[in-house]
């Protein structure tokens, strides 16, 4: 059940939905643009929940993030912070469990886990929202369109909207009547 933590760097994760039963995939970034988010003394950032998404059941994929509230093309919705563990540690204690479905793999010897909702978006080529990460403490969420109300937030896994590379499980899309389409 657990996720390998080799390959993509900083942009694979497997998670295994407990709820639904299905396996997800989720990813968090590879771009960086340090230094965004607000700083304060010792260095810490300040994260407040967002009230802009919610989890729930996602067809065909187990959990997926969606809108609560409209979102407008370019707000940053979600910023979450980051754990990290040595590879070491993750063997240890946490592969093959469900937390460590929702690791990814890190720079270097590190294996990470995105708080928030950010293991939990789902992929997409076609995505309405993109990752950044913020340094190496944080992930931001930006949107690439406008999202309405109780759409489905999604980002592509392979760090780049537009990509298009071959991903290592059926991607799930919905047609345009909203179908989901494997």
């Amino acid at each position: 059940m657990g996720c390998s933590v080799a390959g993509w760097g900083r942009a694979m994760a497997q998670s295994m939905d407990p709820v639904a039963g299905s396996t997800a995939m989720v990813a968090v970034g590879s771009s960086s643009r340090a230094g965004r988010g607000r700083r304060f003394e010792g260095g810490g950032m300040a994260f407040a929940q967002s009230d802009a998404v919610e989890v729930k059941r996602a067809p065909g994929k187990g959990r997926g993030v969606f809108a609560r509230r409209a979102i407008r093309k370019g707000e940053v919705f979600e910023r979450v912070p980051i754990l990290f563990l040595t590879r070491e540690e993750y063997a240890k204690g946490v592969d093959g469990t469900i937390l460590g479905s929702y690791c990814f793999a890190w720079e270097g010897d590190r294996v990470a886990l995105a708080l928030g909702y950010g293991s939990i978006y789902n992929h997409s080529y076609r995505p309405n929202a993109r990752y950044d990460d913020i340094g190496d403490r944080a992930k931001e969420f930006t949107a690439l369109r406008a999202i309405e109300p109780g759409e489905e937030i999604t980002i592509n896994y392979n760090g780049k909207p537009r990509s298009r590379a071959k991903v290592w499980f059926d991607v799930v899309e919905p047609d345009e009547a909203g179908k989901v389409e494997a």
